[in-house]
This record gives structure tokens, C-alpha cells and sequence, in this order.
């Protein structure tokens, strides 16, 4: 495999020569877009100024219709960041304090005691996700709200997994009930809301809050999205395949993953977050400052974004997303003021990343267009089977279930980890490889993870 990378790096570096950054990037993506690899728009500035700005594929495969640059894709958790800053304005009015408890503004939920609306924007309230509750107490031919999810809470009382802030564990359930408080507390809807306090002030008028439900026809510009299904060995449209459309019940909860954009319009948002005049220095610090737990250690996640340093890049936040066929990859390089958003009708990789950050930084392109699985025993797999910890708070199961390796982060889906080599795994839709590794000297397995250029080292837990 090394070989294979190592020519087609020798490919890239050479066909790059010469271009500038916008050929490069487009180069790159015509690559990747031939090669089923990517099906959307990109959006890259600096200083606030796209230096690239281009559509590849199509926005319904089926009628023909071509992405262009102002279709409308879901953004899926990235929507976190509106909500997020919807709770700061509202705390900026002096309609509530990010250390109330959440039982002053839904008193339903008054058994979550401990529980802050600080707590629900980063992740460590405890409050268990939704859908083990709504799958067994739910009718599910009927579409759920945030409503909803506040009746069916206070009827079953279900635990939380840990006392609020001892813990960091994403999800949607917090964002979902901060959607509710938004709205008890303007007497609008969440969808109003934020358009009249932000979308509709930085004149982002191609960006809205849409369930997308079979009763609601799609608007103009705005793409339909496709999820590969291993049975017929193709994508298909989300809305005709039954494993997706057995989870329409819950497109009508909001607050989470709902708000379609455009990359323009993101753009607009992005500027607005460098200007002062309408998200202070004050609103930045909450934003992007790191979770701090009850013991005092630090969590990378502030209020609906993830925080990075790399020496090459310097300080980046970010979030991602991916659902129902839509990938989204929203970055902020806050050193240097550069912006990528990456907007994907397909559920393919966010793609080539660390390539994008090279063509920005002026440095040498390294990345792999395929990567090629090969056959490993069962016998070869359960050698990396246990649980591995990145800290005391993020933990991995590592696992072998028909024949397959598979690993889950505390709290999330399990993802099958594909092998590439005896000891290095890659993940089909997520651009992340995992490298398994053992040291004779101190008897120790390590689980190393490497994305977007970074690396983190997970070590195997002995019983």
C-alpha cells in the first residue's frame, strides 16, 4: 500500500506544478469527483475573499439537475452552532443565565436537577439521547417533536448516565432541549427565531430550519440526498430506501441537525463570527473556549464547535456533519483567517483535507485517492479487541462481530474499521485510519488515530 500512495503522490505533486490555488484545489476535486469520491460544492477563503467557489455533480440524479453554487444542502450538526449562539443572544438580553438550571425554563423536566443550560451546549448534562425511548414508547407512523420528547421525558423519567459535568458525551438530545428553551423563552418558534435574530440580519436568505417530510415538497434549490445501500451495490435516493425512511418519525425534531444552507450564506455567517459588531469578543470566548469537566480537566468542544490547534495550521474550530445523504465539513482557521465549507449531497468522505490545508500553507500534497481493503482471518482481528481510553473521559470498544472488525466511541454508533494492512484499519465514509500497534518493552497495546492531519493515541486497557 505504501507504494501505491507513494506513486500517486508522485501523480499529484507533478500535475499540481505550477498552478495556482485554485487550480490546485480544482484539480484535486475533479480527481475526486471522477472518481465517485465527491458530489457537491466547496467554498475556500481567505480573509473573508473566496479564492475558490465551484459545484460538481448533481443535485437529483434522477431528473439530471446539476449542482450549482447556490443550492441548498442540509446541514445537519452544524446546525448545533445556530442554536448554540440563539441561546447567547438570548443571554445578552437578560432572558436567562448560561448557569440556570434547566428545570427554570422546562419545569417538566425538573428531575434534571443538576442540569445547566451550560451543561446542555457542551455535551455534559448526562441526559440520555432520544431513541431508545422513542423507538419502545413511540407510534412510530406518527412524526415526533421537540415536544414530544419533552412529554415522553417527564412520563418515563428515563436516568442519566452520569452527574452533570463529570462527563463529556455528544449527541442531540441537549441541543433538541435548548431548541424548546429558545422558545419558551421568545414565544416564537426555534425557526423564527433565528431568523429574525440571525439569518435574516446577515441578509443569509438562502438559509432556513426544513423537516424534510413527505408532505413537504422540496424547495427551490435544494438538493435531494443519496446514500449508498450495500444490497443494490448503488446510491439511492434517502426517501426510497426503507432503512431510511423508517426514521422519517423523527425529521420533525429540530435544534440539532435540521437548518439548510448554501456555502455562500455560510460564508456570510462566518464573516459575521470575525465581526465584532455582531458577535463580540465576549460571545467568541463562550463559543470557542474548551469544556472544562468537574475535575477540572478540558474537553475540545465549546458551544456547538470543535476546537484544534495544529502546528501547521494554528488554532481551527470547526463541526461536521452527516445524515440522510448530506455530509457537511465547516471549518474556521481562526490564525490566519481562512474558511473551508464543504457541502455533499452523496454520502461519500469529507475528502482531502489535509491536501486543501497543504495547497493553503504552501506545502508538499500527500494524499491517498483510493484505498484498497484486503482480507484479514477473524483469527487476525481479535488480536485488537478490548477497550482503549484517549483520556478518562473518551473511551473506544474495539470489537469482531461476522467477521468484521467494528469500534465505538462512548455514546455513538459503531463504525466498522476496514483493513488496509495486518495492522492499520481505514473507515469507508469518514477519512480516518486507525493503526494498531503493540511495545514489547512495556507490554502495552496503543490504538493510534490519525485525521485531518492529527494524531491521537488511544492505549488498550488491561483487565
Amino acid at each position: 500500500m505504501k507504494s501505491i500512495a507513494a506513486c500517486f503522490f508522485i501523480l499529484v505533486s507533478f500535475s499540481l506544478f505550477g498552478q495556482t490555488k485554485s487550480e490546485q484545489l480544482d484539480s484535486i476535486f475533479t480527481l475526486l469527483h471522477e472518481n465517485d469520491r465527491f458530489n457537491g460544492c466547496i467554498l475556500i477563503a481567505e480573509e473573508g475573499e473566496p479564492i475558490f467557489n465551484k459545484a460538481y455533480g448533481y443535485s437529483d440524479v434522477e431528473g439530471g439537475l446539476q449542482l450549482s453554487t447556490n443550492s441548498i444542502f442540509k446541514l445537519n450538526s452544524v446546525t448545533k452552532q445556530f442554536t448554540a449562539f440563539g441561546i447567547i443572544q438570548l443571554m445578552n438580553q437578560g432572558k436567562l443565565d448560561l448557569d440556570d438550571n434547566l428545570a427554570k425554563h422546562l419545569p417538566e423536566l425538573s428531575f434534571y436537577e443538576d442540569v445547566t443550560i451550560r451543561h446542555l451546549l457542551n455535551h455534559t448534562h448526562g441526559i440520555p439521547d432520544y431513541d431508545s425511548l422513542f423507538l419502545a414508547q413511540w407510534d412510530l407512523a406518527q412524526i415526533a417533536t421537540n415536544n414530544d420528547i419533552v412529554e415522553l421525558y417527564k412520563k418515563h423519567s428515563p436516568s442519566k448516565r452520569f452527574k452533570a459535568g463529570d462527563q463529556f458525551n455528544y449527541g442531540g438530545i441537549g441541543y433538541e432541549l435548548l431548541a424548546v428553551v429558545i422558545e419558551r423563552i421568545s414565544n416564537q418558534s426555534y425557526s423564527s427565531f433565528l431568523a429574525e435574530n440571525i439569518f435574516d440580519p446577515l441578509e443569509m436568505d438562502n438559509t432556513f430550519d426544513f423537516a424534510r417530510l413527505e408532505s413537504t415538497p422540496l424547495g427551490a434549490n435544494m438538493v435531494v440526498g443519496y446514500v449508498f445501500d450495500e444490497n443494490l451495490g448503488r446510491r439511492e435516493r434517502v426517501d426510497l430506501l426503507p432503512q431510511e425512511v423508517s426514521k422519517d418519525w423523527s425529521n420533525g425534531i429540530y435544534g440539532s441537525g435540521n437548518i439548510h444552507s448554501t456555502t455562500a450564506d455560510l460564508l456570510k455567517w462566518d464573516r459575521a463570527l470575525k465581526d465584532t459588531g455582531f458577535v463580540s469578543r465576549a460571545d467568541s470566548l463562550l463559543l470557542f473556549s474548551p469544556t472544562t469537566l468537574n475535575d477540572g480537566s478540558e474537553i475540545n468542544y465549546g458551544f456547538g464547535w470543535w476546537l484544534l490547534e495544529k502546528e501547521s495550521t494554528g488554532k481551527i474550530v470547526s463541526h461536521a456533519g452527516n445524515s440522510g445523504g448530506f455530509e457537511t465539513h465547516y471549518e474556521r482557521h481562526l490564525d490566519s483567517d481562512k474558511t473551508i465549507i464543504i457541502l455533499q449531497n452523496f454520502d461519500a468522505t469529507t475528502p482531502a483535507i489535509n491536501a486543501i490545508d497543504a495547497i493553503l500553507y504552501n506545502q508538499p500534497i500527500d494524499f491517498v485517492l483510493v484505498r484498497k481493503e484486503i482480507d484479514l482471518t477473524e483469527e487476525q482481528l481479535m488480536r485488537f479487541v478490548g477497550s482503549y481510553v484517549l483520556n478518562e473521559n473518551i473511551g473506544f470498544d474495539v470489537f469482531v462481530e461476522n467477521g468484521q472488525l467494528f469500534a465505538q466511541l462512548s455514546g455513538q454508533s459503531a463504525i466498522q474499521l476496514r483493513p488496509e494492512t495486518e495492522n492499520t484499519f481505514f473507515v469507508k465514509k469518514v477519512d480516518v485510519q486507525f493503526e494498531f500497534s503493540h511495545d514489547s518493552t512495556s507490554d502495552s497495546d496503543t490504538m493510534t488515530i490519525f485525521q485531518n492531519g492529527n494524531r491521537m493515541e488511544a492505549r488498550k486497557v488491561v483487565d
